[in-house]
């Protein structure tokens, strides 16, 4: 799979305590998997959020709207097969404002599940406004 460089990326089985014990009201992490052109990113993407649904670790999957000519509507596929449900983000849509929406709806519902990890597949596509959207996700 190339060389991939990543920012804490959910979930390496030593890791997978500490996410599960994340206080309430914390804010989720932000991931991003970035690499060379056909280095398995979004398997690998796939895999580590099927990792995070193993561990009933509540995340979620963003990706630009653009994305959809490739993977399909609202989704996220890898070249090998593999695909998982994404939240799309439309070019004038912000994610810190989508995931914010998630989880003051989930807090008011009285949900015990709190949002723990968000990752971003096709970043590159994303505009200035939508990138420092993202950035104020894990502030």
């Amino acid at each position: 799979m190339g060389d991939q460089t990543s920012e804490q990326i959910c979930p390496r089985s030593s890791d997978a305590s500490s996410f599960s014990h994340r206080p309430k009201g914390t804010h989720p992490l932000l991931t991003f998997i970035y690499s060379t052109v056909n280095a398995g990113k979004s398997a690998n993407l796939i895999m580590r959020a099927h990792s995070c649904t193993e561990r009933t670790i509540e995340h979620r999957i963003l990706v630009p709207e653009i994305a959809q000519a490739r993977d399909g509507i609202s989704q996220v596929a890898s070249r090998i097969g593999f695909s998982q449900k994404a939240l799309t983000i439309k070019t004038n849509q912000d994610p810190f404002e989508v995931i914010s929406r998630e989880v003051n709806f989930r807090q008011s519902v009285g949900g015990d599940s709190p949002l723990q990890v968000v990752f971003v597949d096709e970043a590159q596509f994303f505009n200035r406004s939508q990138i420092l959207g993202l950035t104020q996700i894990s502030d």
